[in-house]
């Protein structure tokens, strides 16, 4: 049952200096009446024509936010009636912006779905380390999400990047693994990858490091490495007084006796695998592996990989705590290290 009694105009914050598009802005205080239950079920919002001439707004921008309310589900339109509150509880949306959708993303996707109603959204977006397609993809979808869940990586210092995100309005925006002029601009943030975090786990784990002379670390253009990774790796092997080296792929190289390995893409485990059997040597023996991100396999793999990465676990919770309590917060994760045979 809707009344007809339509709620003051004035609920309505507009601030013309404000860098959060107008329309975006009217979404976000009918979702505050709501939240703060000023608007209630059934109460009637201004019409388009009301409010555009009360904010001398041009209609178009008072249509794109109602149709963006009604989207999301807080708001539905009666012909010839306007606009009124719906009386059940609106789903969320919730878009997820990577890199790529690589096997840890789509871990990732299943963790934060997991976290959200049966009748949320959990949409996934990948911009493929272009910060054309990453500011492309935002800027289309501007106000047609409820939060934004936001993997920037190295685009992170991008001024376009930082431009567009700043567009999204704080409580709305979360930042994973961000870089720390980002996170600054605003918005929560959920560190999962930390160097710091890197630098006290693998101190904490150094005893398995000692049978060794080297540690190299096997990037891949399919797996993102944090800058400070490469920083931490090379004071950590200084520590130790072994030798540190960086390698792109493992296809074209050759295992290296008493030398542990750091691989971060997973095509290349089998290819280091087959070359330990072919010399007869044993894992965790004469040559250690650590593989980046947990997958199911790997603890079956070859008696067992050790694994650093993701506490996805704890990154889920992170995400839940934000979206319950509704206030900017930055989170750190601590890592995750799962220790098997192979190291």
């Amino acid at each position: 049952m809707y009344t007809t009694t339509r709620f003051p105009i004035s609920y309505l914050q507009i601030d013309e200096k404000a860098k959060t598009p107008k329309f975006l802005q009217i979404v976000n205080s009918v979702v505050a009446g709501i939240e703060r239950g000023l608007l209630k079920p059934g109460d009637r919002l201004p019409s388009i024509n009301e409010t555009s001439e009360e904010y001398l707004l041009a209609r178009a921008t008072v249509e794109k936010a109602y149709g963006i309310l009604q989207k999301q589900g807080h708001v539905t339109a009666c012909y010839r009636k306007g606009f009124f509150v719906m009386g059940k509880k609106a789903y969320r949306r919730i878009l997820l912006l990577v890199s790529h959708v690589s096997e840890s993303n789509r871990m990732l996707y299943n963790e934060l779905a997991g976290r959200l109603d049966r009748r949320d959204k959990l949409d996934l977006f990948q911009y493929h380390y272009h910060a054309e397609t990453f500011c492309e993809i935002l800027e289309n979808q501007l106000g047609n999400y409820n939060y934004y869940v936001v993997m920037p990586h190295h685009l992170g210092e991008n001024a376009e990047v930082q431009k567009l995100l700043k567009k999204i309005p704080a409580g709305k925006l979360v930042l994973l693994d961000a870089h720390a002029s980002v996170i600054a601009g605003g918005g929560s943030s959920i560190n999962c990858l930390d160097g710091d975090e890197l630098l006290v786990t693998l101190l904490q784990q150094e005893h398995l490091f000692k049978k060794y002379d080297g540690l190299s670390l096997v990037t891949s253009d399919h797996e993102y490495v944090d800058a400070t990774w490469y920083q931490v790796l090379n004071h950590f092997c200084r520590i130790r007084g072994i030798r540190y080296q960086v390698l792109d792929g493992f296809e074209q190289e050759e295992i290296q006796k008493r030398k542990a390995y750091l691989v971060f893409d997973d095509t290349d485990l089998p290819v280091i695998i087959k070359q330990v059997h072919g010399k007869q040597w044993e894992l965790g023996r004469q040559v250690g592996v650590l593989s980046f991100q947990e997958q199911g396999y790997k603890e079956l793999l070859a008696g067992g990989i050790s694994v650093i990465g993701t506490n996805r676990a704890r990154l889920g919770e992170a995400f839940e705590k934000i979206l319950t309590t509704k206030k900017r917060q930055s989170i750190k994760v601590p890592l995750q290290f799962l220790q098997r045979t192979s190291l």
